[in-house]
């Protein structure tokens, strides 16, 4: 396969020669007129991006924003299922980055590895998303782009900026896309060239002009050549690279917009024929028609703080949080030469995953162990909910001791608030005295909401029937 192989013409525009394997005949892509931005773009910013882990970085005018509305909504357009009603809000603030960060002008793009791919189907060993089982990314992120923030400020005394992920309305995974080495697969997340799709998508505004107006800005290894899925041809150990600048546009939209077609993305579609990310959705949620977010695991058992229906009970299997399926069965994700980032190492051992332990893990324990993490931000009593459906899939009723000391602990803070109006919503210094705490090691054991008590009383009688029919 021919290199890429882009080069200056008589006009100093970058074009591609005719031979190499992405040429479009000549059809152009706009340099910057800025030498020395250029210059530090390259020779500073991007190799403190790759010292600081990111594995993707390109920048994209603020105003490509509104562009994204459309996959927004679609992606929603059966509405926002409960627990993600706060999605609806401030679509003003997603179509105009500049309310995020006063007078935004240029976003700056990454993506950090968290590529795992440990699987383990024991039905008595319970299943955290490979994103949660490390420390928390928002974190994570957040800090690494205040520190490239930084390294801007070296060179732009006056800038601002502001670093997101997840913290703030916005069309992160059309912005990530944007790159010739990103692409939005079938699955409905960013792909890299040379990560995969387990990368978490960060943002960094700043209010100054780092790409000119309508254009992308994207680093682009010298002799960068397709990705393909055995991993062999790939874009990781390239130690020189060029700026390559695309019209802002997104790929789908040549045609509808008429402009000048653009280069091929260094980063292969999802192939015709491969369908593994909706075979291997355990709900269908992924399918043919789309993606429905109600039926997700993830959203069932992370954003979801209800009773889950039924009917997704077999399906959920061992996943106590999240699920990676549609990503551990992608076939860009087997030969990644970017992995994941130590930050991201699992804290859990399997020992402490199985559901025999876990079944005993009181309030104190929960925040021991999965305080810093993704987790700990669904809370004690909606993990222990997802517990009780995997105990039941489990199948082993050798959990039943345990599940009906949960149950025990449903009735004591049901008498609680039944007996007193009074019940502290949080830890006070008069907590009951130890042997009238069920299953509260720690000795202070924060009141559940009275929902919160509803879901995992229903959850614990559910999850007793059905392994006490195993008996």
């Amino acid at each position: 396969m021919s290199d890429f192989l882009p080069e200056k013409n008589s006009n100093n525009v970058l074009t591609f020669s005719s031979d190499a394997s992405l040429s479009h005949g000549g059809e152009h892509i706009i340099l910057s007129d800025s030498a020395e931005l250029d210059s530090f773009l390259l020779h500073r910013l991007l190799p403190v991006s790759k010292s600081l882990g990111f594995c993707s970085i390109h920048i994209i005018p603020a105003d490509y924003a509104p562009a994204g509305r459309g996959d927004f909504l679609k992606k929603f357009s059966s509405g926002f299922p409960e627990g993600l009603e706060y999605l609806s809000k401030n679509q003003d603030v997603r179509d105009h980055p500049e309310m995020i960060l006063e007078k935004a002008k240029s976003v700056i793009s990454v993506a950090l590895s968290y590529h795992s791919r440990n699987i383990d189907d024991s039905p008595d060993t319970a299943c955290i998303s490979a994103y949660a089982v490390g420390r928390d990314y928002h974190k994570v992120i957040k800090q690494r782009l205040d520190r490239l923030s930084h390294t801007l400020k070296e060179f732009f005394p006056d800038i601002h900026c502001r670093a997101i992920t997840d913290s703030a309305p916005f069309y992160e995974q059309h912005f990530a896309a944007a790159s010739l080495l990103t692409y939005r697969g079938l699955n409905g997340l960013v792909r890299t060239a040379d990560a995969g799709c387990m990368v978490f998508l960060g943002e960094l505004l700043v209010d100054i002009e780092l790409t000119p107006p309508d254009t992308i800005t994207c680093f682009i290894p010298i002799n960068a050549r397709h990705e393909t899925i055995s991993g062999q041809e790939n874009l990781s150990g390239e130690t020189e690279y060029r700026i390559v600048r695309i019209p802002a546009v997104q790929h789908a939209d040549r045609e509808k917009e008429k402009i000048p077609d653009i280069p091929e993305k260094l980063v292969k579609p999802c192939p015709p024929a491969c369908r593994n990310c909706l075979r291997h959705c355990p709900t269908s949620a992924l399918s043919a028609d789309g993606f429905n977010p109600s039926k997700c695991i993830s959203y069932l058992t992370i954003e979801y703080g209800g009773i889950i229906p039924q009917e997704y009970w077999k399906a959920i299997g061992n996943h106590l949080y999240g699920c990676d399926n549609c990503q551990i069965y992608c076939p860009f994700n087997k030969h990644v030469q970017v992995k994941g980032d130590q930050e991201f190492t699992s804290r859990f051992n399997q020992d402490f995953l199985q559901v025999g332990s876990l079944l005993n893990l009181t309030s104190g324990d929960f925040k021991k162990y999965f305080a810093g993490t993704a987790v700990y931000r669904i809370g004690y009593y909606r993990l222990m909910r997802n517990l009780t459906v995997v105990a039941a899939n489990s199948g082993n009723s050798e959990h039943i001791p345990k599940l009906k000391k949960l149950l025990d602990l449903c009735e004591y803070w049901q008498n609680r608030i039944n007996n007193t109006s009074a019940v502290s919503k949080e830890c006070t210094g008069s907590q009951p005295a130890e042997k009238d705490r069920p299953i509260d090691s720690a000795g202070c054991l924060p009141a559940p909401t009275e929902k919160e008590l509803a879901v995992l009383f229903f959850h614990v009688k559910k999850a007793l029937a059905i392994l006490n029919q195993h008996e």
